[in-house]
């Protein structure tokens, strides 16, 4: 971003070094969305809320993974069928890039980390 900080930024990990980092890679007058579900407690500089004029969103989740996940199983051909693209851990700019740069043609992007 050229130090300019990211307009969105998604937290889906739950963990609060995760989340907190994402207060300070947005941009101004950014959105941050926060998905993880964690039960442990988020530290925040409030400043950064003001002197960044942001946007924060929780969403509710589930905590049902295993239903979530027997149910991929079950539907796994369909579910396949969304991955349109598959890179490497250590092609991970390049993915980013491809997507940003082909949208139209990428539906889910997987990258591999084994």
């Amino acid at each position: 971003t050229d130090g300019d900080g990211a307009d969105v930024v998604i937290e889906a990990t739950g963990a609060p070094t995760v989340a907190r980092s994402a207060f300070e890679v947005v941009a101004v007058g950014g959105r941050i969305s926060i998905v993880g579900v964690s039960e442990q407690e988020l530290r925040v500089n409030m400043r950064l809320f003001t002197s960044k004029e942001l946007d924060v969103y929780g969403s509710r989740a589930t905590l049902d993974f295993p239903g979530a996940i027997a149910l991929s199983r079950r539907y796994e051909s369909k579910v396949m069928r969304l991955v349109s693209h598959r890179f490497a851990l250590s092609d991970t700019q390049q993915a980013l890039r491809y997507a940003l740069d082909e949208p139209q043609s990428v539906v889910k992007t997987v990258i591999d980390v084994t």
